[in-house]
């Protein structure tokens, strides 16, 4: 993990600090391969997600802590999926994490749970430790056409800087499943203190498939990188409309 700093606002005099080297431990305990962005907290801790060092890509969720002049980052780990064998809670982490404004952390993983076709899930600090909280596993009874696979999570507000209040609605999108096969839009609503799922819009566009975590505007426009057409990518844009129902198209 790297920091760019730039001096006095001059980006032609920008420096490049190594924050923290992945590998640093036995057997690369501490994980390999940091993906996608990182999501920083409000007391500056840096908080991410890597592969483990094995034949499948487990997972690990990590922090960065800062020392009070914010010079030196401590590595944390604070869960690993998979760890005993079994990946109830997801397998493969992937997108970015969501930080709400208790410190709770909110993430997919595109594998593993109940049926192996991914899972939301929630991680809450209790002091010096974490817990794990399952929200939600894809293909219930080995029905996908909710989707299945997810890749990433937003929320209305984060495009802008605001922080997640923790009960609004998030929104996701997945790999596969949907009504055809292609990936699908999500959203989890939380109800009396559960969590409810509901695919809002299925890719069906020709020779797109969904690749990669969405970003959502102000209107609630939801923004999808996708592999096509011919796999040379494209951005779909799915838009809410009266009824309950989304249109979505090409940009």
């Amino acid at each position: 993990v790297t920091d760019v700093s730039s001096l006095s606002g001059n980006a032609e005099a920008s420096t490049l600090k190594t924050l923290y080297s992945f590998c640093s431990q036995a057997n690369c305990a501490d994980g390999v391969h940091p993906v996608e962005t990182l999501t920083l907290g409000r007391d500056g801790t840096i908080y991410g997600i890597a592969y483990t060092q094995h034949s499948t890509p487990y997972g690990t969720v990590f922090a960065l802590i800062p020392n009070a002049r914010k010079t030196k980052y401590k590595f944390k780990q604070i869960y690993v999926l998979c760890l005993d064998g079994t990946c109830p809670y997801g397998q493969g982490p992937a997108g970015r994490l969501v930080i709400d404004t208790a410190g709770n952390l909110y993430g997919v993983a595109m594998f593993g749970g109940a049926n192996s076709s991914g899972t939301v899930f929630e991680l809450m600090p209790r002091g010096v430790k974490w817990t794990i909280k399952l929200l939600h596993e894809f293909c219930p009874a080995f029905d996908c056409s909710k989707g299945s696979f997810p890749t990433g999570l937003t929320y209305a507000g984060e495009a802008s800087g605001e922080a997640y209040d923790g009960n609004s609605t998030l929104y996701g999108v997945t790999s596969s499943g949907g009504k055809n096969n292609k990936g699908a839009i999500f959203t989890l609503t939380r109800r009396h203190g559960e969590w409810n799922e509901r695919a809002v819009t299925s890719f069906d566009l020709p020779a797109v498939d969904a690749n990669g975590p969405p970003s959502l505007d102000l209107h609630g426009n939801v923004f999808v990188p996708t592999l096509g057409p011919f796999e040379a990518g494209a951005v779909t844009e799915s838009s809410p409309q009266s009824g309950r129902k989304w249109a979505m198209q090409t940009i």
